[in-house]
């Protein structure tokens, strides 16, 4: 099938390293319209079109409901294929199905599938796609190879224009609303939810994270509006109600719920509600008669103890976690987390210019840090040495001895640094970008445990 599209699209040079090609591509800089994908996509030949789709959008959240959503459909039985950004190391990380990560033969087929027909429409005046673009028409294409029986579709940035928005699910998933990309979204909660809520459908049934009052009005309107019926998930609708060896234990109430206990693999509180929102949509997507009494709980547990979603408050050596809280609402779920730890902390923290760092440090500047180690990752985006320095110390002052706010210009040098001077019963956290997780769970994947 992947050849006879070549064929008919016509041929273009050939890229020798496509990941290398689509990471050069300009990114955050501007987006296509939702028609331009469609034409892009139409020209491909509309690949896993009759594939029935979940689409999830938020600010925070996105990716650990996906992951979650993804092990429970699989431990009922279902082959999911499931696209998620961003990567932390590797860009195969965004497509995985059936179980498996896209190989870079895969990898590699797809994007000479979509290169050619995008060099086509930028031939026609349309313009290249952009890089989240190419990745997503990309999964398509391998998805309607590796045939999944339900597709779970993450935004990239927002969900009215996003490129995903294409799609044609039966059913939307909105996680937890924040000041996020505000530049693109809008300034407030109500605006960013109207471009969350741009993803529902008319008719097609919404679970969202009712946390947010105004953010909720938003999605309660849209949704009404396109007659689609719409479930929200409160806090108390999920709560938390003590800790297991791994993570949290979880009693579920509400409109859908009945009291039910469950294990969540997570640390997080906040991982309650996007659990919940999960679990909520793998029942309306499962056969009722599959999903009677105990045999439904026993399905839910099962599948979510087997999530594994990297870099999202990851314990990745004991008492040293990575979490990707990259704008001030998740570090503010991640203060709470920190503050509820005994002992001495540590935290690594460097983040990307374009972020309200100033904000995001005097959610962590509460949290008791005994010591910061600040650094940045190997990117553009990064927020420089003298700005981060400066600000961490004035933000801290009175909190952290300023002699304990230090630099180490690799994160890998951060890393190295926490691992020799932690003490048992100590905690650390290394946070605020995601290209500091990335990094620094590269650098404990091949440091010796």
């Amino acid at each position: 099938m992947i050849q006879e599209k070549e064929t008919r699209i016509g041929t273009a040079e050939r890229v020798e390293d496509p990941a290398a090609f689509l990471l050069s591509l300009p990114r955050f800089t501007h987006k296509h319209a939702p028609d331009h994908t469609k034409k892009l996509y139409r020209l491909l030949g509309e690949p896993a079109r009759e594939i029935p789709t979940v689409h999830v959008a938020g600010t925070n959240g996105k990716g650990s409901v996906c992951a979650m959503l993804s092990a429970v459909l699989e431990e009922a039985g279902y082959r999911t294929g499931l696209f998620t950004s961003p990567h932390l190391i590797r860009i195969e990380e965004r497509m995985k199905a059936c179980g498996r990560q896209i190989t870079e033969a895969e990898f590699r087929q797809a994007f000479d599938t979509v290169y050619p027909a995008a060099r086509q429409m930028e031939a026609q005046g349309d313009g290249f796609p952009t890089f989240f673009e190419m990745l997503f028409l990309m999964a398509m294409v391998w998805f309607e190879a590796a045939a999944p029986d339900i597709l779970i579709l993450e935004t990239g940035l927002g969900g009215r224009l996003d490129a995903t928005n294409i799609c044609r699910p039966g059913l939307c998933l909105i996680t937890s609303i924040g000041l996020d990309h505000t530049e693109i979204l809008g300034d407030t909660l109500a605006q960013i939810a109207g471009e969350k809520a741009g993803i529902i459908k008319k008719g097609v049934p919404v679970i969202y994270d009712a946390s947010e009052p105004e953010a909720s009005a938003v999605i309660e309107r849209t949704a009404a509006g396109l007659g689609a019926p719409a479930w929200g998930i409160r806090p108390q609708d999920a709560r938390v109600v003590g800790r297991s060896l791994d993570g949290i234990r979880v009693q579920l109430t509400g409109e859908y719920f009945s009291g039910e206990i469950v294990d969540v693999p997570f640390p997080a509180e906040y991982q309650s509600v996007n659990a919940a929102i999960a679990l909520m949509a793998a029942g309306v997507l499962i056969p009722e008669e599959d999903l009677e009494g105990a045999q439904r709980q026993r399905l839910f547990q099962r599948g979510l103890l087997k999530t594994r979603w990297p870099g999202r408050m990851q314990e990745i050596r004991p008492g040293v976690f990575l979490d990707g809280a990259h704008n001030p609402p998740a570090i503010r779920r991640l203060a709470q987390f920190m503050q509820g730890r005994s002992g001495k902390k540590t935290l690594v923290f460097g983040v990307s210019a374009d972020k309200d760092h100033p904000e995001m440090l005097r959610q962590l500047a509460d949290c008791g840090f005994d010591r910061v180690i600040l650094t940045r990752a190997a990117t553009s985006r990064a927020l420089a040495q003298e700005e981060l320095l400066a600000e961490a110390k004035r933000i801290f002052a009175g909190q952290t001895d300023s002699e304990q706010i230090t630099w180490e210009d690799t994160v890998a040098g951060a890393c190295r640094r926490v691992l020799a001077e932690k003490r048992p019963g100590e905690t650390a956290v290394i946070a605020g970008s995601l290209y500091i997780v990335g990094e620094a769970l590269s650098f404990f994947e091949t440091e010796e445990a």
